[in-house]
């Protein structure tokens, strides 16, 4: 069934801050160019900074936003994106890499093995059996818990998107449909479980389910509503098939 359009923004729509954490500055709890951060089902929040001339910092916080400890990357290659896992369970894409870490220790778990990959991974997003996907430009895969490879979904991307070049971030829901953003296509592309391409929506514009100056990122919550995040605000779809 079509979905109703979204009524106009008015100053009813803001949002209420909750709390709020950070500031600038390099101590504990402070951020220096924080860029991706992941929240595992405790309620933990991992923040991981960009940092080009050596290991990036990872910083934990409680669901209240206190800060609980920091850890430094074992791998030297910037943060691209990020994913915890609902034990805490950090994968951190590095230079194109997945590398596992123990969240809370910082401990390094091995990397997932990405020999069947032909390009350089784009996005990472946690899977609803507690795995994760993982989107390049040509490909749609998922792993289980364990790292093991489960799908492999070759030129699904391509086919999709005017540009897979432009492929930012990506969601999972609870049914294992995968969403991948487009920044500069200002869309979000919508696959099923077994990486077919089911629909897309968004584009440039202003008005409510559009989307002004690059989306920067997506999430689905548990009821299905998929956020994106743009310069103008934070859109709320319901993806109804």
């Amino acid at each position: 069934a079509p979905v109703a359009p979204a009524p106009a923004l008015t100053p009813a729509h803001l949002a209420k801050r909750v709390w709020s954490i950070g500031a600038a500055g390099t101590e504990p709890g402070l951020f220096d160019a924080a860029r991706v951060m992941s929240v595992d089902d405790a309620g933990n929040i991992y923040v991981a900074e960009f940092e080009v001339d050596g290991p990036a910092r990872v910083q934990r916080f409680d669901a209240q936003g206190r800060f609980i400890n920091q850890w430094l990357a074992a791998d030297p290659a910037i943060i691209t994106d990020m994913a915890a896992d609902r034990n805490g369970q950090l994968y951190v894409l590095q230079g194109g890499a997945i590398n596992r870490y123990d969240g809370p220790t910082g401990a390094a778990l091995g990397p997932l093995d990405l020999s069947v990959s032909t390009d350089n991974i784009k996005a990472v997003a946690p899977a609803p059996d507690n795995g994760l996907l993982a989107v390049s430009r040509t490909q749609l895969l998922r792993f289980d818990p364990s790292g093991q490879l489960t799908l492999a979904v070759e030129d699904t991307l391509e086919a999709a998107l005017e540009s897979a070049f432009n492929i930012s971030y990506a969601a999972m829901d609870a049914q294992g449909n995968a969403y991948v953003l487009s920044t500069f296509e200002f869309a979000v592309y919508e696959f099923d479980p077994a990486g077919t391409f089911l629909t897309s929506f968004g584009a440039e514009g202003d008005g409510p389910g559009l989307f002004r100056v690059s989306p920067a990122a997506v999430v689905v919550d548990r009821r299905g509503r998929v956020y994106i995040d743009d310069f103008d605000g934070i859109e709320e779809s319901e993806v109804t098939m």
